[in-house]
């Protein structure tokens, strides 16, 4: 199956798990679609590909390293993440495909690694090229500065602080359509989940 078409299916059952379960008054009904697509993009084409399969060192890899170093999210999403992905791994193992470290084990590092995750949002100089321009994009510093505002996205609308902003709803082929073209040959399959 197409990772992205995967992708696609997982959130949106996983929207139906975080209504029934969380409400839609939740950090997970408010960035939980953002956030898990950032894990599964993060395991499907960065990590080893196995979306169903999570250790707390993967977890480790992305809070800390990939998510600061190449996501661009307000401060609002940013604080969100740690509850998504913790929700995230309880919509895997209420529909029995999440594999790797237990459930418990990766609650807890979502945790834990909470505060450090937020400083490492903040640190610029983990940002990674792209990331520094689109801040400047999204963004772009006062006319008569050489420096970026301190938030960047306070010139922002509150639906456009995040890149892309909410997802929309569109059909799974068109969505997959879209990702793929940016996918490298080599990563556009996935073992899916069981």
């Amino acid at each position: 199956m197409n990772l992205y078409t995967c992708m696609d299916a997982l959130l949106c059952e996983m929207e139906d798990f975080v209504r029934e379960h969380h409400g839609c008054d939740s950090p997970s009904w408010r960035s939980g679609d953002f956030a898990a697509g950032a894990l599964l993009e993060f395991k499907g084409r960065h990590g080893d590909g196995r979306l169903d399969h999570w250790t707390v060192e993967d977890l480790r890899e992305f809070l800390l390293g990939w998510f600061p170093r190449t996501v661009y999210a307000d401060e609002d999403l940013q604080r969100d993440v740690p509850d998504c992905a913790t929700v995230f791994f309880r919509f895997l193992a209420a529909r029995g495909s999440l594999r790797g470290d237990s459930l418990h084990e990766l609650e807890a590092a979502c945790e834990t690694l909470r505060g450090p995750f937020l400083s490492s949002c903040r640190d610029r100089s983990q940002w990674d090229s792209s990331k520094v321009w689109l801040s400047l994009i999204v963004a772009p510093p006062p006319a008569d500065s050489h420096a970026a505002p301190a938030d960047a996205n306070d010139a922002l609308p509150q639906r456009q602080r995040t890149v892309g902003g909410p997802r929309r709803r569109s059909s799974s082929a068109s969505r997959a359509a879209r990702m793929e073209a940016s996918t490298p040959a080599s990563r556009r399959t996935s073992p899916g989940l069981r």
